[in-house]
C-alpha cells in the first residue's frame, strides 16, 4: 500500500532545542446534563465562540478513542476544594496568592496571564511536545475546496518551543489586511503577534509592535480600522493598564504603530472584543465598542465605547450569573445597532447544558437588552476534560461550544455554535437566524451534513453587506486521528439557503502541538474571527502543517472566499453539486475491483468523492475513460478551485453538460485545453471545441496530471521511450511524469501515447499525482 507523504513547507523556520516538560494528569468531575438536540440544517442565523488556556491531561500514546470523557475529581459547587497544586509549587505567582486561584476564578479566565498563573502555581503543567502530530496528510488535496491557495501569515524565524501562534482576528481596509493573534515567540514577556498584508491577503509580513508601550502583553487580540478617523486600532490585555486591563495601539497604515490609550484599567479583565461602526450614515459613525468579562467585578460583562479613541465611557452590560463574553458585531445599515454575543456555560464539564445570549443596544452602547436565542440547553461539546476545568476536543482544543454572530443587511442576524452530536459525536455545528434584528430566532439547524461521528468544532461566521454568508469550522470527517481540515458553507441570499459544505484548506492539516512551557497545553486558539470586506470574506485559522525542530507547530493560515455580483452574490468558485466527501478509509462498494492492481487508487479516490462507479456496485475497471470523465476526476482529485464563467468557453460543452464546471475549472486553471480548428472542423464543430465524449489518450492524461500537480518540466538528455521522440507534443510531460514515478511505459520500452486509457489506469495516474510531490 502506498504511504501518504507529509505536507512539505517551503522555507521551514530555523530549528531549535526543545525542553521536555512534565505533564500532570489532573482529574475532573464530569456532570452530564441532558437537553434537547437541535434539528437538521435548512438555513437560518448567527454564532458565539469561547476562549481560555486551561491545560489538557497528557494523552501521549493514546488513540482518539482513548481520550473520551476523562475522569473527574472536582466538585461543581466548589471547584477549588479538591484542587491541589503540584508538590514544591510556589506560594504566590505574579502577585497572586496561589491558594486563592479558584476563589479569584483565574481557572475560568481565557488569557495568557491566567495560563501563566495556573502553570506557575502548579495547578496545571506547561506545554510540552506531547499531544500533537499523528499520521501525515496527503500532500496535494483530494476533493474540491473553496477559496484559493492557503497562505501562512506567520513569517520570520522561530525558536522552539516558543512557537505557539493561534487565536486570530481579521480586519481589512482596501488592500491592507491585518491579522492580530496570540504569539508566544517572546513569552513570557509578550504574547502578541500581528501580520499585515498590503496586497489583499496574497502574502503577509509578521511584526511584533505590541510588545512595548503597555507593559507585559497578555494577548486576547482585537483589531479594527476606524474609517471616520482613517486610523487602525489594535489591542490586547496588558499589565500597564491596571495590571490586566485593555491596552490599545494605533496606526495610520497598519505597519507603523504608536502606543495608544488604555481603554480600561483593570486587574482581571478577560476575553475582550471590539467593533467599530464604519457606516457614514449611522448616527454613531466612527464609534468604537470594546466588551469583556471583568473578573474583578463579579465577572460581569462590561462595555466601553469611544468616539475619539482616547476617552472611553464604561457601561455594565450584564451583571447576573457568569456569562462568557464572546464578541461584538454591529449593523451594516444606518440604524447604528450594536450587538454582543455571549454564552452561559452552566458548568464547565462535557455534556453539561449551555445557553447562547445576544445583547443588543440601539442607543450607541448606553443601554442593553438581553435577547432570547431559542437555543437554551444545548449539550456542550467535547471528548476531553482539560486540567483547569474546561471541556475540549482532543488533544488540545479547549472548547465550550459558544460560537459567533454576523449581521447581514436588512436586520438579519446569523448565529453559529457547536453542540455535542448523537452517537458519541463530540461536536456538530448549528445555525440560527433572525429576520427582525434579534427579537425572534429560527430553530437551530445542523450545518455539517457528514454521516460520521467525527468532530466539527470552533465555528466562525461572517456576512457581506450584499447578503453573502460564510460559515467555517475545523472538521475531522476525513481523518481517523487528530488531524483535521478547515471547511466552509456559503449562502448567497442572506441565509435563506446554503450551498453544500466544502473544504477550504488545501490539505489535510496535521494536528499541531502546544510545546510552549509558559502556556497551558490545552490551547490551540479559542476563536478565529473572520471579516467581510466588500464581496470578499477573509478567513484565518490555527494550522499545524509547518514544522519547527521536527515538530508540528501552531501557525495562523489564511484564505479568502469571494462573492461576485451585486445584491445576489455568487461565490467564486461556484461549487456544483458533488458527492459528500467520505472518510479517508471507507468500505469499497465495487464488486469488480477485488484483486485489481490499482485497488488502492480506486478506493482512495472514491472515498474522497473524486471518482464514481458506472453503477452502485461496479467500477468497470476495463472501461474507457472519456475526456469529460477525466476532467472531473483530475479537478476533484487535485482540489482544483471551481470556476463558472458567464458564458461557455467550448462550443460543445454547454452549461447543462454534466462535466461543464469541471472542464471550465480545469481550463481556467491551465490544466486542460481544447482542440485546434482543424480537429474541431473534422468533427463538424466550430472552434474552440473540447470533444468531451471521445476517449482520452495516455499522452493527454499524462499532460493533464503534470499540469494539475504543477510539476516543473524536465528536459532529459535523450528520449526514454522509443515511440515518444523529443518532437512529440507530449514529450516533456511524459518524461516528467516518468521521472516522478507517476506513470510507466510497457516492457517493450514503448509508451503508446495515442492509446486510450482504461478507467482503473486513469485512477492510478491521478492518485499517484496527488501523493507525489
Amino acid at each position: 500500500m502506498i504511504a501518504f507523504p507529509p505536507v512539505s513547507h517551503a522555507g521551514l523556520r530555523p530549528q531549535r532545542y526543545w525542553p521536555l516538560v512534565a505533564v500532570l494528569l489532573l482529574a475532573l468531575l464530569s456532570i452530564g446534563l441532558s437537553s434537547a438536540a437541535p434539528a437538521s440544517f435548512a438555513g437560518a442565523g448567527p454564532s458565539a465562540n469561547s476562549s481560555s488556556l486551561a491545560p489538557v491531561a497528557s494523552m501521549a500514546g493514546k488513540s482518539a478513542n482513548d481520550r473520551q470523557h476523562q475522569p473527574a475529581s472536582v466538585s461543581a459547587s466548589n471547584p477549588g476544594a479538591a484542587r491541589q497544586p503540584r508538590k514544591g509549587s510556589k506560594a504566590s505567582f505574579d502577585g497572586v496568592d496561589c491558594s486563592q486561584v479558584y476563589a479569584l476564578h483565574i481557572n475560568q479566565q481565557m488569557n495568557m496571564r491566567a495560563s501563566e498563573i495556573m502553570v506557575g502555581c502548579g495547578y496545571s503543567p506547561g506545554g510540552s511536545k506531547a499531544g500533537g502530530g499523528g499520521a501525515k496528510p496527503i500532500a496535494k488535496g483530494i476533493g474540491p475546496s473553496y477559496g484559493g491557495s492557503d497562505v501562512d501569515a506567520v513569517t520570520g524565524a522561530e525558536a522552539y518551543p516558543n512557537v505557539t501562534q493561534a487565536e486570530s482576528m481579521d480586519w481589512v481596509n482596501g488592500s491592507t489586511v491585518l491579522i492580530n493573534y496570540n504569539d508566544s515567540a517572546n513569552a513570557p514577556g509578550c504574547y502578541s503577534g500581528l501580520s499585515y498584508s498590503t496586497n489583499g491577503g496574497a502574502s503577509y509580513t509578521r511584526i511584533n509592535p505590541f510588545c512595548s508601550g503597555h507593559g507585559t502583553n497578555y494577548g486576547d487580540p482585537v483589531v479594527v480600522y476606524n474609517a471616520h478617523q482613517s486610523k487602525w486600532y489594535a489591542g490586547d490585555l496588558a499589565s500597564g493598564c491596571g495590571g490586566q486591563g485593555i491596552g490599545l495601539w494605533t496606526s495610520t497604515d497598519g505597519i507603523t504603530w504608536a502606543t495608544g490609550a488604555c481603554a480600561h484599567s483593570g486587574t482581571s479583565d478577560d476575553r475582550e472584543a471590539m467593533w467599530v461602526d464604519n457606516n457614514g450614515s449611522s448616527p454613531h459613525y466612527g464609534r468604537m465598542y470594546i466588551s469583556w468579562n471583568d473578573f474583578a467585578n463579579s465577572q460581569n460583562i462590561m462595555m466601553v465605547y469611544s468616539d475619539d479613541g482616547t476617552s472611553w465611557t464604561p457601561v455594565t452590560v450584564y451583571s447576573g450569573n457568569f456569562i462568557r463574553n464572546q464578541n461584538d458585531e454591529g449593523s451594516p445599515g444606518v440604524d447604528g445597532t450594536v450587538f454582543i454575543y455571549a454564552g452561559d456555560p452552566s458548568s464547565d464539564t462535557i455534556g453539561s447544558a449551555r445557553t447562547n445570549h445576544i445583547f443588543r443596544s440601539t442607543d450607541g452602547g448606553a443601554s442593553w437588552a438581553d435577547l432570547s436565542l431559542n437555543s437554551a440547553g444545548f449539550v456542550g461539546p467535547g471528548d476531553l476534560d482539560c486540567t483547569g476545568g474546561f471541556p475540549a476536543q482532543s488533544p488540545i482544543w479547549r472548547d465550550e461550544g459558544f460560537g459567533q454572530m454576523a449581521v447581514g443587511p436588512n436586520s438579519i442576524l446569523h448565529y453559529v455554535y457547536e453542540a455535542q452530536g448523537s452517537g458519541g459525536d463530540p461536536g456538530d455545528i448549528y445555525y440560527s437566524r433572525s429576520t427582525d434584528n434579534g427579537n425572534n430566532w429560527s430553530p437551530p439547524s445542523k450545518v455539517n451534513t457528514d454521516s460520521t461521528n467525527r468532530a466539527q468544532f470552533k465555528p466562525s461566521v461572517a456576512a457581506t453587506t450584499a447578503g453573502g454568508v460564510v460559515i467555517s469550522w475545523y472538521d475531522r470527517r476525513n481523518t481517523s486521528n487528530d488531524d483535521y481540515e478547515y471547511w466552509s458553507k456559503v449562502s448567497t441570499n442572506n441565509g435563506v439557503s446554503f450551498s453544500p459544505e466544502q473544504r477550504t484548506s488545501d490539505v489535510v492539516i496535521t494536528q499541531p502541538q502546544q510545546p510552549d512551557p509558559n502556556v497551558q497545553p490545552c490551547y490551540g486558539g479559542d476563536y478565529d474571527y473572520h471579516f467581510a470586506a466588500g464581496n470578499i470574506v477573509y478567513l484565518s485559522w490555527t494550522d499545524g502543517r509547518v514544522q519547527v525542530s521536527g515538530n508540528n507547530q501552531q501557525d495562523v493560515f489564511t484564505d479568502r472566499i469571494t462573492f461576485s455580483g451585486g445584491g445576489t452574490p455568487t461565490p467564486t468558485p461556484t461549487p456544483p453539486p458533488s458527492p459528500t466527501p467520505q472518510p479517508t478509509v471507507c468500505a469499497n462498494p465495487f464488486s469488480d475491483i477485488a484483486g485489481n492492481v490499482f485497488f488502492v487508487a480506486i478506493n482512495t479516490l472514491y472515498c474522497h468523492g473524486a471518482i464514481n462507479g458506472t453503477d452502485s456496485s461496479h467500477f468497470s475497471p476495463a472501461g474507457t475513460s472519456t475526456r469529460a470523465q477525466f476532467a472531473k476526476v483530475v479537478v476533484l482529485g487535485f482540489g482544483t478551485p471551481f470556476y463558472t464563467p458567464a458564458t461557455q468557453d467550448f462550443v460543445d460543452v454547454p452549461s447543462s453538460y454534466f462535466a461543464y464546471t469541471f472542464i471550465e475549472s480545469g481550463y481556467h486553471a491551465g490544466i486542460l485545453s481544447g482542440y485546434d480548428a482543424t480537429t474541431c472542423h473534422a468533427h463538424n464543430l466550430n472552434t474552440p471545441c473540447y470533444l468531451p465524449n471521445i476517449p482520452i489518450t495516455r499522452g493527454q492524461i499524462t499532460k493533464l496530471v503534470v499540469n494539475a500537480a504543477h510539476y516543473t518540466l524536465v528536459t532529459p538528455g535523450g528520449q526514454t521511450f522509443t515511440d515518444v521522440s523529443p518532437t512529440n507534443i507530449f514529450y516533456r510531460a511524459i518524461e516528467t511524469a516518468h521521472a516522478k514515478g507517476v506513470i510507466n511505459g510497457y516492457p517493450d520500452n514503448t509508451f503508446r501515447p495515442n492509446d486510450n486509457v482504461r478507467r482503473d489506469a486513469m485512477a492510478q495516474i491521478v492518485y499517484k499525482g496527488t501523493i507525489t510531490p
